[in-house]
């Protein structure tokens, strides 16, 4: 099992709250995918552009948190 913490991290399952029954758990990933695309991990590798983007998704999970 791959023991990086950026990995598990993103695939980290939040339990802040309970899900209809039959769906599935949340995960950090799915957002990321809805905003940047399924190569989001591919887009991750070039740092500078993903540092440019990072502040965006911080913004928007910080406005979904509230």
């Amino acid at each position: 099992m791959d023991n990086r913490w950026t990995l598990r991290v993103t695939e980290w399952q939040p339990r802040n709250g309970k899900r209809s029954r039959g769906r599935q758990a949340r995960r950090w990933r799915d957002d990321i995918v809805k905003t940047k695309g399924n190569t989001w991990s591919r887009d991750a590798r070039d740092r500078d552009e993903w540092k440019r983007d990072a502040e965006g998704y911080i913004l928007q999970w910080m406005d979904r948190a509230s």
